[in-house]
C-alpha cells in the first residue's frame, strides 16, 4: 500500500509540476486566467497530504516502534548530523512565522486565501501549497532515477511554454489571443514570469541534452533544438532581471562544472550553448513587428542605471517605469512600509513592534504600499516589492526575512558541499549530471527573483528545486556513508502503539474531512462561478440579457471576487447613468443603490481595496448630485478614505478636496488639495486640486487668493474638469464682484461638458 501510494504522490507531482506553467484559461473555458493553475496547485496539495497521512497510518500499523522513535527524536541531534536537516528546521520555522504574520493581518483571510485574482503566490493557502510539493520532493522524490523526472518535467514544460512564446512573436496565439503584446508572455500571463521559468531550464535542457547524447543522439538534437528555443524566449521577452538571472544561472554551471564533470563534457556543453544561441540569433533576425525590442531594452540598460545622488534634479519624475529606475523607486518605499510599520488599518501602538517584527502580511503589500509611495500621477497600483527579500520583509518582517537569509545562506553551503562530495565520489556521473542541473536552475532562478515579480507559474518549480537540492544532499549521505548505522534496540510497547495508530486514524479522518471541505468550499465553488460566466459570456447563442445574468449569477456564487464584482458594479452604474439621460430618475437612482450595495457586501471582505472605495466615492457624490442629500456624509467618508489610504496619488486627493469642497468642508478640503499640488514638482499638473482650492478660499471670504488659485486652475489643465470648473466658479466671483466683462468670458469658457467619466 505505501508503494503505491508513494507512486502515486509521485504522479501527481510530477504531472502538477508539469503542467502548472502551461494551463490557464484554453479558450476562455473559465472567466479568470490564473484560476486553472490555482485549482492544479491546491489539489495536488490537498491530494499529497491526504495520501501522506493515510500512509502513516498504515505504517504505524507495520512498525509498532513508531511512537516510541517519535518520542524519542531530539531536534538537535538530528539536526546536528547534517546540515540538510537544519535546511528543514528553517523552513518549517518561516512557515510558523507566514502563519503568525497571517493571523496577525489587517485583513486576515484575505492574507490566508489571497485577494485580487491576479495576485496569486503570496497568500497562505498558495504558500502552504508550494511548501507541500517542497517536501514532497524531498521524502518522495528519494532516488536519483526520480529527480531526473523533475529534471525532464522541467525542460520538457520549458520547451512547450518557449515554443508558444516564438508562435506569439510570430503573430500567431489563437489559444491566449496576446499576438499583441509587445513583449511575449507565453502561456504565464506575464513576461518575467515567463523568463523566469527559462532561467530556470535553460542549464537543465543543457544537462539533460548532453546525458542523452552518448544513448539517443536523434532525441539529444531535438533537446538542444529546444534549448536554442528557451533561449529565444528568454532573449525574445526581453526581461532584463531574467537575462541577469541567466548569466548568473549559467556562471553557476560552468563553475559547478570545472569541479565536477570531465573537460569533454564541459566542451560538448559549450558547444550546446552555441548552438542554442545561434537558433536565437536566426529566429531573432527575423523581421516582425517586435524585432527591436530586445535591441532596445539592452541597450537601455545603460540609462536604466543612474543612482540617486546629492545633485539629483528635484524635479525628476517620480511615476513608476519599468526597469532599474522604477524598481529603486519601489524597493525605496517597500523599506519604508517596514520601518514605518504602515498599513491602512488603525491599529494600537503595540501593533508596530509586532509589525517590523512579522509583517503586515501575506498578501498585504498592495495595501500598504500606496501609503509610503513617492507621489505618481497615475493609479499604478503595485502588488509586488520586485525583490524577493524585501517582499518577504514587508509581508513576513524581520523575522522571516532573516529565516529566508538563513534557508539562502543553508543552501549555498550544502551546494559547496554537495560539489565536494561529487569531486571526491561521484566525479563525472550520472549523479553529478542530475546535481549540476538542479543546482544551476536553482541558482539562476533565485538571482531572477531579485528583481521579478514570482507567481505561481515559476514560483512552484522553484520550490520543487529547493526540495531537490535536499534531497540530493540526503542521497549523497547514504551514498557516501560507509558505516551501517546500528538503530538502538527498541522494545515495542504495544498498548502504545495501538493508541498511537488509532490516534493517526483520527487525525487522518479528521484533515481529509477538512481538506476536502476546504477544497469544494473555496476552490470547487470560485472555479464553478468562473466557469459558468465562461460558458455563457463566450457563448455566441447568449444573448446580452443571457449575459447580465450570467454575471451577476457569478457574482452571487463568489462574492469575493474581485474581477467579478467590478464589471457587475460597471454594468448596474452604465444603466444608472443611461437611465437618468432618459428622465427615469427613480430607476436610475435605483440601479445606483443597487450597484453601491454590492460592493458594500464585497468591502466586508476588504475595506482598502482601491477599485472598490473610487467606486463607493463615486456612487455616493452621484447620488448627492442628484438630490439624495443623505448621502453627503458618506461620500465625505469615502474620499477622506481614499485620501488617507492613498496619499501617493493626487488625482485622488485632488478628487476628495473637489467632494469636500461641494459640501461646505473647506478647510478640509484645501488640506487636500494642497497635498495634491505640492507633488506637481514630480507629477502633473492637477486643476482639480486647484480649482478646490480656489473655491474653498473664495468661499472662507479669501477672495483675491481663491481668484488666483481658480486661475491657475485655467492655466495648469486647460481642457480638464477642474479648469472647466474654475472658469465657472470665477464667473460667478466676477458676477458677485460687479465685474461682468470678466464674468461673461469665464462663463464662455466654462461652456462646456465635463470629461470626467462618471
Amino acid at each position: 500500500m505505501t508503494r503505491r501510494i508513494n507512486k502515486i504522490v509521485l504522479i501527481i507531482t510530477s504531472f502538477t509540476l508539469f503542467i502548472i506553467p502551461l494551463i490557464f484559461s484554453y479558450y476562455d473555458f473559465v472567466a479568470v486566467f490564473e484560476d486553472p493553475r490555482l485549482f492544479t496547485l491546491h489539489l495536488s496539495a490537498i491530494l499529497i497530504i491526504i495520501l501522506s497521512l493515510w500512509k502513516l497510518y498504515y505504517i504505524s500499523l507495520k512498525d509498532k516502534t513508531l511512537f516510541t522513535r517519535i518520542k524519542t527524536w531530539d531536534l538537535f541531534t538530528w539536526g546536528r548530523k547534517e546540515l540538510h536537516n537544519w535546511m528543514i528546521v528553517i523552513i518549517v520555522l518561516y512557515s510558523i512565522i507566514y502563519l503568525f504574520s497571517a493571523i496577525l493581518s489587517p485583513i486576515t483571510h484575505v492574507s490566508i486565501f489571497g485577494g485580487d485574482d491576479a495576485r496569486s503566490g503570496n497568500n497562505l493557502y498558495d504558500y502552504l501549497s508550494f511548501l507541500t510539493i517542497l517536501f514532497t520532493v524531498i521524502f518522495y522524490f528519494n532516488k536519483f532515477d526520480k529527480l531526473l523526472v523533475l529534471l525532464y518535467v522541467l525542460v520538457t514544460s520549458a520547451i512547450i511554454a518557449a515554443t508558444y512564446g516564438i508562435a506569439q512573436y510570430f503573430g500567431w496565439d489563437p489559444i491566449g489571443k496576446n499576438t499583441d503584446q509587445i513583449r511575449i508572455l507565453a502561456s504565464f500571463g506575464n513576461t518575467l514570469n515567463f523568463s523566469g521559468y527559462m532561467v530556470m531550464a535553460i542549464p537543465a535542457t543543457i544537462v539533460l541534452a548532453n546525458m542523452l547524447f552518448e544513448k539517443n543522439k536523434y532525441l539529444s538534437i531535438l533537446f538542444i533544438i529546444g534549448l536554442g528555443l528557451e533561449i529565444s524566449g528568454l532573449w525574445l521577452s526581453a526581461g532584463r532581471g531574467p537575462w541577469v538571472g541567466a548569466l548568473f544561472g549559467m556562471i553557476i554551471f560552468f563553475t559547478v562544472c570545472s569541479f565536477t564533470v570531465s573537460k569533454k563534457n564541459i566542451l560538448r556543453y559549450f558547444i550546446f550553448m552555441i548552438i542554442g544561441i545561434l537558433i536565437t540569433v536566426i529566429i531573432s533576425s527575423i523581421p516582425t513587428d517586435r524585432s527591436d525590442v530586445s535591441g532596445r531594452r539592452i541597450l537601455g540598460i545603460t540609462e536604466q542605471i543612474q543612482f540617486p545622488t546629492g545633485s539629483q534634479n528635484s524635479t525628476d519624475s517620480t511615476d513608476i517605469e519599468g526597469g532599474i529606475s522604477g524598481r529603486l523607486s519601489i524597493w525605496n518605499s517597500s523599506i519604508k512600509i517596514i520601518t514605518q510599520a504602515k498599513t491602512p488599518a488603525q491599529e494600537p501602538n503595540y501593533m508596530s513592534l509586532l509589525r517590523v517584527l512579522f509583517g503586515v502580511g501575506p498578501d498585504m503589500y498592495v495595501y500598504s504600499y500606496p501609503l509610503t509611495s513617492s507621489p505618481s500621477s497615475k493609479l499604478s497600483m503595485v502588488d509586488h516589492a520586485h525583490n524577493y527579500l524585501l517582499q518577504t520583509m514587508v509581508e513576513v518582517g524581520l523575522l522571516g526575512l532573516l529565516a529566508i537569509l538563513t534557508l539562502g545562506l543553508l543552501i549555498f553551503i550544502t551546494s559547496i558541499q554537495l560539489i565536494a562530495k561529487i569531486k571526491n565520489h561521484f566525479y563525472n556521473s550520472r549523479i553529478a549530471f542530475i546535481s549540476l542541473g538542479i543546482i544551476s536552475a536553482l541558482g539562476g532562478k533565485l538571482v531572477d527573483i531579485q528583481a521579478g515579480v514570482p507567481r505561481i507559474s515559476d514560483t512552484t518549480m522553484m520550490f520543487a528545486l529547493i526540495g531537490a537540492i535536499i534531497c540530493i544532499n540526503r542521497l549523497l549521505v547514504i551514498k557516501t556513508n560507509n558505516e551501517t548505522e546500528i538503530r538502538d534496540k527498541i522494545i515495542p510497547n504495544k498498548s502504545e502503539s495501538e493508541y498511537f495508530s488509532f490516534g493517526i486514524l483520527l487525525s487522518s479522518i479528521t484533515i481529509t474531512i477538512l481538506l476536502i471541505n476546504l477544497f469544494f468550499s473555496w476552490d470547487i465553488r470560485r472555479i464553478s462561478a468562473s466557469y459558468y460566466l465562461a460558458s455563457v459570456v463566450t457563448d455566441s447563442s447568449s444573448t446580452q440579457l443571457d449575459k447580465a445574468v450570467a454575471w451577476e449569477t457569478a457574482q452571487e456564487m463568489a462574492p469575493e471576487r474581485d474581477s467579478i464584482i467590478e464589471p457587475v458594479f460597471d454594468a448596474h452604474v452604465n444603466v444608472s447613468l443611461e437611465q437618468y439621460s432618459l428622465g427615469n430618475i427613480d430607476i436610475a437612482i435605483n440601479q445606483m443603490i443597487y450597484g453601491r450595495s454590492l460592493l458594500l457586501e464585497y468591502e466586508k471582505r476588504d475595506p482598502y481595496a482601491i477599485d472598490i472605495q473610487i467606486g463607493l466615492a463615486k456612487s455616493a457624490t452621484r447620488l448627492v448630485e442628484w438630490g439624495l442629500t443623505e448621502y453627503t456624509d458618506e461620500m465625505v467618508y469615502r474620499y477622506d478614505k481614499l485620501a488617507r489610504n492613498f496619499p501617493g496619488y493626487p488625482s485622488l486627493l485632488g478628487s476628495a478636496a473637489t467632494a469636500l469642497a461641494s459640501v461646505g468642508l473647506f478647510e478640509e478640503a484645501i488640506i487636500y488639495a494642497d497635498m495634491a499640488i505640492e507633488t506637481e514638482k514630480t507629477t502633473k499638473p492637477w486643476s482639480k486640486a486647484w480649482y478646490a482650492k480656489g473655491a474653498s478660499l473664495a468661499s472662507i471670504g479669501k477672495i483675491n487668493e481663491g481668484i488666483e488659485a481658480l486661475n491657475t486652475a485655467t492655466i495648469k489643465e486647460p481642457n480638464d474638469d477642474g479648469a472647466i470648473l474654475a472658469h465657472q466658479t470665477l464667473s460667478e466671483i466676477y458676477a458677485y464682484l460687479g465685474e461682468y466683462d470678466k464674468s461673461e468670458k469665464h462663463a464662455k469658457l466654462g461652456d462646456k461638458s465635463l470629461f470626467g467619466g462618471w
